[in-house]
């Protein structure tokens, strides 16, 4: 009787073991994400007080905001140049909207959103849903592993009071996950990817090795523009030495990468705190107040650029019709 009883249950418990494991999940999430950035904010305050804030200069702000669009259009020209590759032709300004899309939907629970809201927007011929998907995750791997890799290898080699416990432990989670990363967006490794977790007749797309070798040397100046970025929301702050265009690259590009491998919405909190840790190393003041000028600075960039590009593609969209 009992056996039975079980086994006619069996799909049940499992069903309600999922929705409970999920639970948790995003529990877990949230409460790590509020911790961090209630650490975050209570540091960035307390470094606050010591500054005058009215003294800060706007037009260095400036210069960060457009140091970080620019750096951005160099990811979603890679991001082009991969669907062009694949046969697509994908229209320039949807696709620039919906890659100012995803950049916002990070901030939603789950990686997965920035996934939908690149698959959502474009338009174009040839684009299928699934060269989308393959070629706006390939672009966010490359991304993060060229940050992560390239960061904590500048980080290690010019830093110097590097060596703390934390410093390594920064070091080997971001280094080895953005190591990861980089194996895990090589053609290769996605064409295995999509061979294994193939559920649709559609036939996979083939990515090129060349557009690979070219993503390395685009994500290269896209996080040298992200490390001048934070040069110039280090001027922006009233009595702030300036920490050099080599730390301000490795700091970016260390934590950018450590925010998304913890998983958290936006890397919120963890990139802050990480940022501080790595600007902390070169003896700079003030370190989660910067880091957390410079995620305003960023985001207030991406919601312009995204409003932006939004209403002129609303514009192009209403000519064509006429």
């Amino acid at each position: 009787m009992w056996p039975d009883l079980l086994r006619r249950l069996g799909p049940f418990r499992s069903q309600a073991g999922a929705r409970w494991r999920s639970l948790l999940a995003g529990a877990a999430k949230v409460l790590l994400t509020a911790t961090a950035l209630a650490y975050a904010a209570y540091r960035a305050f307390q470094e606050g007080r010591k500054l005058e804030l009215a003294e800060i200069d706007w037009l260095p702000a400036l210069g960060a905001g457009a140091c970080y669009v620019s750096g951005l259009l160099f990811c979603a020209a890679f991001w082009y140049l991969s669907l062009r590759s694949l046969g697509s032709t994908p229209h320039p300004l949807s696709l620039l909207t919906a890659y100012f899309t995803g950049h916002l939907a990070k901030y939603l629970p789950g990686k997965v959103w920035v996934v939908v809201a690149r698959t959502s927007w474009p338009r174009g011929r040839n684009l299928t849903p699934l060269a989308l998907a393959t070629t706006a995750t390939q672009e966010t791997l490359l991304m993060m592993g060229v940050g992560g890799v390239g960061g904590c290898v500048l980080w290690y080699f010019t830093a110097p009071t590097f060596g703390s416990p934390v410093d390594w432990g920064i070091l080997l989670f971001t280094g080895g996950g953005g190591l990861v990363l980089l194996v895990a967006a090589m053609p290769i490794a996605v064409g295995w990817a999509l061979r294994l977790g193939r559920s649709t007749p559609e036939s996979p797309p083939r990515l090129r090795w060349r557009v690979y070798l070219c993503g390395l040397a685009l994500m290269s100046l896209c996080w040298g523009l992200l490390g001048l970025s934070l040069l110039f929301a280090t001027a922006a702050l009233p009595d702030l030495d300036n920490p050099g265009i080599v730390p301000s690259l490795a700091a970016v590009a260390v934590a950018t990468a450590a925010g998304f491998l913890t998983f958290l919405p936006g890397g919120l909190g963890s990139r802050e705190l990480t940022l501080a840790a790595v600007l902390a190393s070169y003896q700079l003041r003030y370190a989660t107040l910067l880091a957390a000028m410079l995620r305003a600075i960023w985001v207030a960039a991406e919601l312009a650029c995204w409003i932006g590009c939004a209403l002129l593609e609303l514009i192009a969209t209403q000519r064509h019709r006429r």
